[in-house]
């Protein structure tokens, strides 16, 4: 049975009509999936977090607007997670901070436990080199986010329910930034940087005219070219990939990391989400470094990207060992205990989807 038949099939016991089920923020009235006229708007405060119509991002607007607060310097922390240790808490064996799970490297083929703090992250991942700006900027503002997901997380994983109004907001925005924080989704924005800058530089040299203009312009400006830069040195050099490589500043991909995390927030909440939790005598769930997979709901439908605003598709996201969120676009919004197909679907889902790493209670990873 496949979330989407469970989801339809418990649709009688589900309705809740609740306005995040439509995920609009420019309506005051709507309709949820089931159908039941709501009230309600997106919460101001969250509108907050991701209303920027410049280019590009202020990150001290960025701290301002999330903590309310202006931006000071903090202690410099350089243990940056791309998985958040309070999430990854959920899979040890007790739930807690101080507890042990298994870290699984498919690459190496090697287990080991580490504590969640010991997991799952990269010396300044989030460290951005901005004049007059403290360069942990954005691990602080994450940090206090993720401070109000977890309280979150430990009410869903106790009363196995979702959260209503303001907090479902700010679950789905912390779900939104977990799919895209990882190295693995970085790698990919940074490989389509430097395939775009390679193409620019291949374009701008493929006729003399630019190139001689260019120049004109540069010498018009005082700027003195070298006699040694000719337009067929830098068109043999543009053209041969093997000659040089393009890096990728990291407060580049950081700011691209918010611009989108932006963008995606509205997506996510036009999904219809649904809560699943385990039988306490079944087995149980595992997280990855890819901890939001995207999964067909229908085998024959086989597109060739698979993108989080994708009709037909399902992202599942464990957030405990004993908890899992899951969006569709299809099915109803729902509540429910995951049979033993589920749970077993769900790890299938984690394995096919993770980069490298999987993180469980056990060393042994049963699916």
């Amino acid at each position: 049975m496949s979330f989407e038949e469970l989801s339809k099939w418990r649709a009688v016991t589900a309705c809740t009509g609740r306005l995040y089920c439509q995920g609009r923020s420019n309506v005051t009235h709507s309709r949820c999936p089931q159908g039941h006229a709501v009230k309600g708007s997106i919460d101001r405060k969250f509108k907050s977090y991701f209303a920027r119509e410049k280019p590009g991002v202020d990150f001290a607007l960025l701290r301002e607007s999330i903590l309310g607060e202006p931006p000071e310097r903090h202690s410099q922390t350089r243990r940056h997670h791309y998985v958040p240790a309070f999430l990854l808490q959920g899979f040890t064996p007790s739930g807690q901070r101080d507890d042990f799970l298994w870290v699984h490297d498919r690459e190496q083929g090697k287990a080991w436990r580490a504590k969640p703090d010991q997991a799952a992250h990269e010396r300044d991942y989030y460290r951005v080199e901005i004049p007059e700006t403290d360069p942990n900027i954005v691990e602080t503002t994450f940090s206090q986010m993720e401070g109000q997901a977890s309280l979150l997380l430990q009410e869903m994983i106790r009363s196995h329910q979702l959260p209503h109004g303001e907090d479902f907001q700010v679950l789905i925005g912390f779900v939104t930034l977990l799919a895209l924080r990882t190295p693995s989704f970085r790698g990919m924005y940074e490989r389509n940087m430097e395939h775009l800058y390679r193409h620019q530089a291949k374009v701008f040299l493929a006729r003399r005219e630019l190139f001689d203009q260019f120049i004109e312009e540069k010498r018009k400006e005082g700027v003195e070219i070298p006699p040694e830069i000719t337009y067929e040195g830098l068109r043999d050099f543009a053209f041969d990939d093997e000659r040089y490589t393009v890096e990728i500043p990291r407060t580049k991909s950081v700011q691209m990391l918010l611009e989108m995390w932006q963008s995606l927030v509205p997506i996510f909440l036009d999904r219809r989400w649904s809560l699943f939790y385990t039988r306490p005598d079944e087995r149980h769930l595992f997280c990855s470094d890819m901890p939001v997979s995207i999964t067909p709901t229908s085998p024959d439908f086989k597109p060739r990207f698979l993108g989080f605003g994708l009709r037909q598709t399902e992202l599942t996201i464990p957030l405990s060992r004993s908890i899992a969120l899951v969006g569709s676009y299809e099915a109803p919004s729902i509540t429910a205990e995951m049979p033993l197909g589920l749970v077993r679907e769900t790890n299938n889902r984690t394995l096919s989807f993770a980069e490298r790493f999987l993180y469980s209670a056990e060393k042994s990873l049963v699916i």
